[in-house]
C-alpha cells in the first residue's frame, strides 16, 4: 500500500549524530546553527539543533518537525539540507540514526526532550509516547534512505524544566519501562 499521511496532524523527524568533534563555540557549529535556521524558513518546517546527553556516543539532536510529507520531502531535497547541512556535517559524522514517526509531542515548545529508540515496542510509559517508525512505504514517498538503524520506536517525552526530566527519568515508570523493551537501546536528552 502506498504511503497517505490523511490522518496524521505532523511528521516528527528526529536526527541523532555522533560529533565528538565538534566544538560547540566553533564557527563549524555556528554554520550548522545558521543552516538551521534556514531549515524553518521552508514552507511547514520547525527545526532545532542542540548539543545533548546520550548514550553509545550520540552528541546532538537535529529535531524537524514537517506539517505534511510533502513539506518532508520539500526539506530533504532542499540544496539547504543537501548541499548545505551535508556538507557543514560531513567533517564531524561519526554515527547517524534518523527516525521518521508521527508527532508524538504536541508541546514542541518544552525546551528538554528526552528519546528513546527501541527495535520492539515496549510497554506503555506514562509521561511519554511511544511511535513506530513510519516504514518504508512512507520512505518511498519521500524518496530517501532508511537511516534508522534497525530502530523501530522511538519514545518521545518533553519537560518544561530539569527537575521535571530528572524526576521522570529516575521514576520507577521509566525503570520499569526500560526493563519491559528489548535491546538495544538507544537514549539522549537535550534542551533545545
Amino acid at each position: 500500500t502506498k504511503f497517505s499521511d490523511q490522518t496524521m496532524s505532523k511528521i516528527q523527524h528526529t536526527v541523532l549524530f555522533k560529533f565528538p568533534d565538534l566544538d560547540e563555540a566553533s564557527e563549524n557549529k555556528d554554520e550548522m546553527d545558521m543552516i538551521v535556521k534556514k531549515f524553518d524558513s521552508l514552507e511547514g518546517i520547525s527545526a532545532k539543533f542542540a548539543k545533548g546527553e546520550g548514550s553509545d556516543g550520540w552528541t546532538h539532536c537535529l529535531f524537524v518537525i514537517a506539517d505534511t510529507s510533502e513539506a518532508l520531502k520539500a526539506y530533504l531535497h532542499h540544496d539547504y539540507h543537501l548541499k548545505e547541512w551535508m556538507n557543514a556535517v560531513k567533517p564531524f559524522g561519526k554515527g547517524i540514526i534518523v527516525f521518521d514517526s508521527e508527532l508524538a509531542e504536541e508541546n514542541f515548545r518544552q525546551p528538554i526532550f528526552h528519546f528513546v529508540f527501541s527495535v520492539a515496542k515496549c510497554t506503555h510509559c506514562p509521561k511519554a509516547t511511544v511511535k513506530p517508525h513510519l516504514g518504508s512505504d512512507f520512505l518511498a514517498s519521500v524518496n530517501w534512505p532508511d537511516k534508522a538503524g534497525g530502530f523501530t520506536y522511538l519514545l518521545s517525552a518533553a519537560f518544561p524544566d530539569s527537575a521535571t526530566h530528572k524526576s521522570f527519568v529516575e521514576s520507577s515508570d521509566y525503570a520499569s519501562w526500560l526493563s519491559s523493551c528489548t535491546s538495544p537501546l538507544v537514549s539522549f536528552s537535550c534542551s533545545f
